[in-house]
């Protein structure tokens, strides 16, 4: 019986957040990728060593991330600065908005490409955003998104060249849980990465797929128009 109200529950989800949200793109995880995440991640990460990484040309860097997030229980924090070796708690907002203090990171290496890319630095306004995963056990394992600037930013192309950092699980845990939640994670604690890799805007995958909303309506409608509007801008032009 719980298992036939988890898969009715999963396909009510999976409906709505189609409606609303973009599917995750579909990676080609090939066994050249996986061959390098073993020789030159898995066996050349050292414990306070952090691991500047360089992929051949042959491997695309969201391939690399996604598969290296598919076969092993790393984090992702993506930031617009390059040289961090340890990544302090700051005070900052949850997905509930609620103000805590803590070191933020994805399961989801995706959103993570997101944070790493855009230009925070004079950008003023909302970021609305998200990774929502779907899953339960024995059943549906599948993630969706949204991403949202202020729409006064939209002219000042915020996009730059940023980097991915690789974490530990260690000290953090999950902020939501649930059948469907956002994937993030908060650490109390000071964490130190592990890895890095550089990312540029032609890296993230959903880069025309980031839409503009109004400061003034609420992340609910954010929500609501935000394939409408990408669809909007399709014909005109504007992604």
């Amino acid at each position: 019986m719980t298992a036939h109200l988890d898969r009715v529950k999963c396909h009510f989800f999976r409906t709505l957040l189609n409606l609303v949200f973009l599917p995750a793109p579909k990676i080609n995880q090939s066994h050249e990728t996986y061959r390098f995440i073993e020789e030159q991640f898995l066996s050349k990460r050292r414990e306070n060593d952090l691991l500047v990484l360089e992929l051949p040309e042959s491997i695309s860097k969201v391939n690399f991330l996604v598969s290296l997030e598919k076969k092993h229980k790393f984090l992702f924090h993506g930031s617009n600065q390059a040289e961090i070796e340890l990544l302090n708690p700051v005070s900052q907002e949850n997905y509930r908005g609620e103000k805590i203090t803590g070191v933020f990171a994805s399961g989801d290496p995706i959103w993570a490409m997101f944070f790493a890319i855009l230009d925070r630095e004079g950008y003023h306004g909302s970021l609305r955003n998200g990774s929502f995963i779907l899953s339960y056990a024995g059943g549906c394992h599948e993630r969706y998104y949204f991403f949202s600037i202020n729409e006064a930013m939209v002219a000042n192309h915020p996009w730059k060249t940023g980097m991915v950092y690789i974490t530990p699980r260690d000290s953090f845990t999950q902020t939501n849980t649930g059948m469907m939640r956002f994937d993030e994670w908060a650490s109390e604690k000071p964490v130190v990465p592990i890895a890095k890799i550089d990312i540029s805007p032609s890296d993230f995958p959903f880069l025309n797929r980031v839409s503009a909303h109004n400061e003034r309506e609420s992340i609910y409608l954010t929500w609501l128009l935000y394939k409408r509007r990408l669809r909007k801008a399709a014909k005109t032009g504007k992604l």
